[in-house]
């Protein structure tokens, strides 16, 4: 059987507290870090190059997914743009159904999706570790590791951590 009835089944309690006390602190920390109260202000997102980023969810919400298209030409910039053409397309989604489905106020959905992998990479590093079956406590050094790369203010230039 791939899975068991549960991620935790097979540990003994002393482990299975251990391994929710590791994970729900280490997601907890992230949370904390990246002001998660602020993130349900209604303002507009800024901060390094996020005031380029608002624009793109916008522009698909407003022009791509009225026509049925998830991708297409934008003449805002220069001599125009392709949109979505290389660049992550499911975060804007998920931004544009919160904004327009739930009727999210836009800064709020795009704030809220931007800390979304931020706050759960150290579970989802964790899960990825239970489920490739490696020994405790690997998987939690893992979610441990999430949060040390994640910020890690060595290397800012190449991206993939917060700062």
């Amino acid at each position: 059987m791939l899975f068991r009835s549960s991620f935790l089944g097979d540990l003994p309690l002393v482990r299975k507290v251990v391994s929710i006390v590791l994970v729900l602190g280490t997601t907890l920390y992230a949370a904390v870090q990246v002001h998660i109260d602020k993130v349900f202000l209604n303002n507009t997102p800024t901060g390094g190059d996020m005031g380029a980023h608002v624009w793109a969810p916008a522009f698909l919400r407003d022009f791509l997914l009225p026509k049925f298209r998830i991708q297409g030409w934008s003449m805002d910039w220069y001599a125009g743009l392709p949109v979505y053409r290389f660049y992550m397309l499911p975060p804007a989604l998920l931004m544009t159904i919160i904004n327009g489905l739930l009727h999210v106020p836009y800064g709020i959905a795009f704030k809220f999706v931007a800390v979304l992998g931020i706050c759960t990479m150290p579970l989802n590093t964790w899960l990825f570790g239970r489920l490739s079956r490696m020994p405790w406590p690997l998987p939690e050094f893992l979610a441990i590791g999430a949060v040390l790369f994640l910020f890690d203010e060595n290397f800012s230039i190449y991206g993939g951590n917060v700062a």
